[in-house]
């Protein structure tokens, strides 16, 4: 009982440290969309590029991320 009780605990704090993850993840991405919307960055190729780049390495994280939850699930 107290190693079900364990393992039970472990695989709570994973799922909470992905749940943590995810959503730092989907802040970064807010964030940056935002940043895309500046008229900086919209007068800029390179620069909106740069951002535009960005936001799909961290949603192919987020991505990894949700499938990993779900395993959890």
């Amino acid at each position: 009982m107290k190693q079900q009780n364990a393992l039970y605990r472990k695989q709570q704090n994973k799922i909470k440290k992905v749940e943590t993850n995810i959503s730092n993840l989907e802040n970064q991405i807010n964030i940056l969309n935002q940043q895309l919307q500046s008229e900086e960055v919209l007068n800029n190729y390179q620069k909106y590029n740069q951002i535009n780049d960005e936001i799909a390495l961290l949603e192919n994280q987020l991505n990894t991320l949700m499938e990993e939850w779900e395993a959890l699930q």
